[in-house]
């Protein structure tokens, strides 16, 4: 089975190296601001770009990043894919038995990824997947971090009828979340209800009983709609972290060691805002923001392939769906602000569009903007499999696709997609943490840094030359589409030799 996959599949590996001997990785895709193409180092900045000696007088040199004054920062990431092969290298693993047209087996999926990479080291404890980024995270300290689960949590045996691909990890690998310091867990897209509305349900109580908070799903409607909301102002010196397991990684601070408040219960809100005000000094004695809090709406749409059926109910279990009409961004703009108090940061994380390309479809941007126009924060969008871009519309961050993040896609490919979709110009395997720095008075983005990763091993491992490359100049041509002229430079230092920056207008560091 594996010998004949792995002649259908062609081997990653054998694409990276026509990427890494490519002139100029992404050369397919025209720059909208010009020749500005990345150089061929890992530490070089674009020539031509006439910001190459600005970049290097703001390089960084240490790893910590501090946050602008008045800020909270949140650590927003795409696609966390904790199936199938992933669930299979991890301490607790379901059962190997897949349904998909091809493979039947997800060990199948390991064995493509050390075809193409060489064999997993024998020790992985839960937090594996992470890699290097756990470094990062302690380093750059998130206030709140918010990531799109495509994975039931669940060990019911059904999965969801004719689907093909279902996703689904033992529940005990939620120490795999918590390992990074995840707080929440965004459900509402297409792989959540995988394994029927009883394997949903045991998502809900695994993350909720491991003090994950969750967005975009529920028991019924009222609970999908409801915000997860992550208190500001809590850090703690001491606990949390990796539980072990064999883990590679040193256990990550100041983040993950901050001890995870309970996710409020229903009406708990009020309770959670009076737990956070009275660790209001500590956190400010830590830079944190004043006490505040981050509230997290989910919501899916039908163009990331959420089904209809998955609509959560009156009195059913199921997500939170919207149809990104003018009407719909009314009725989330109200809900928001109505639960919004002075000092909280809106996030609104949407399930939307296709897996591959960077055109962002009119409907999605309208939708987006109108949010902003009610008084979101961010707009933090996923489901595409490479990074897509961003905008800064008033001065508020819209994500259009994080990307990939954590997956088994490691070793696989796809002749039809390839063909219209090249590799060397949609990379699945770079990934990007990106950490926003938003105002508590009024939700203006004062920085915006990504820091690079590269899938390898099944985690995520530091990017080599051709991968800074691919990302840097992928996202300044993607941030130059979407308005901002100044795109991204590179900063030194870090776990992953560098981070990159958006060069904001003087109009996104203020409110409007």
């Amino acid at each position: 089975m594996i010998s004949a996959l792995a002649e259908r599949v062609p081997k990653r590996a054998v694409l990276l190296t026509a990427l890494l001997q490519a002139a100029c990785l992404g050369s397919r895709i025209p720059h909208p601001c010009g020749a500005r193409a990345a150089g061929p180092g890992a530490g070089a900045t674009r020539p031509g770009s006439g910001r190459v000696a600005a970049a290097g007088a703001r390089a960084a040199t240490t790893m910590a990043q501090p946050k602008p004054p008045g800020t909270v920062r949140l650590l927003l990431t795409g696609d966390i894919m904790l199936g199938r092969g992933v669930d299979q290298i991890l301490p607790h693993h379901v059962g190997p038995a897949i349904y998909e047209g091809w493979v039947k087996d997800a060990r199948d999926y390991v064995a493509l990824a050390e075809e193409a990479n060489g064999p997993l080291p024998s020790q992985r404890g839960p937090d594996y997947p992470w890699g290097f980024a756990l470094s990062d995270i302690a380093a750059m300290a998130p206030d709140a971090f918010v990531v799109n689960l495509e994975t039931a949590m669940t060990t019911h045996p059904e999965p969801w009828p004719q689907k093909g691909i279902n996703y689904r990890s033992h529940p005990a690998n939620v120490a795999t979340l918590k390992a990074s310091g995840v707080d929440v867990a965004v459900l509402s897209n297409n792989h959540a209800v995988d394994w029927g509305f009883a394997g949903l349900e045991e998502t809900l109580a695994t993350l909720e009983g491991a003090g994950l908070r969750v967005a975009g799903a529920g028991r019924n409607a009222s609970e999908a709609a409801r915000p997860a909301v992550v208190p500001l102002g809590r850090r703690t010196a001491a606990g949390g972290g990796s539980d072990g397991g064999g883990g590679t990684e040193a256990a990550p601070a100041p983040h993950a060691a901050r001890q995870a408040a309970p996710a409020p219960a229903p009406g708990g809100e009020a309770a959670a805002s009076e737990g956070a005000a009275a660790g209001a000094g500590a956190g400010a004695a830590a830079g944190a923001a004043a006490a505040g809090r981050v509230l997290v709406w989910g919501l899916g749409h039908s163009s990331s392939g959420v089904p209809d059926a998955w609509a959560a109910g009156a009195s059913s279990p199921g997500v939170a769906l919207t149809d990104l009409s003018p009407a719909d961004a009314a009725r989330i703009a109200a809900a928001v602000a109505a639960a919004k108090r002075p000092g909280d940061v809106a996030v609104v994380s949407l399930h939307w569009g296709s897996n591959w390309g960077f055109a962002v479809p009119r409907e999605q941007r309208a939708f987006a903007r109108a949010l902003v126009d009610g008084g979101v924060d961010v707009v933090h969008g996923h489901s595409s499999h490479h990074a897509r871009g961003f905008e800064v519309y008033r001065g508020r961050l819209i994500t259009y696709g994080c990307g990939d993040l954590i997956s088994d896609y490691e070793g696989i490919s796809n002749a039809s997609v390839e063909a219209r979709y090249p590799p060397e110009s949609h990379r699945d395997d770079v990934g990007l943490l990106w950490y926003a720095d938003v105002g508590v008075g009024g939700g203006a983005l004062a920085g915006l840094t990504l820091t690079p990763t590269r899938l390898r091993h099944l985690r995520l491992e530091p990017p080599e030359p051709g991968d800074w490359d691919y990302i840097q100049s992928t996202m300044d041509r993607e941030a130059c589409r979407h308005g901002l002229e100044g795109g991204v430079v590179r900063q030194e230092g870090g776990p992953a030799g560098g981070r990159l920056r958006a060069v904001l207008p003087a109009a996104a560091a203020a409110a409007h």
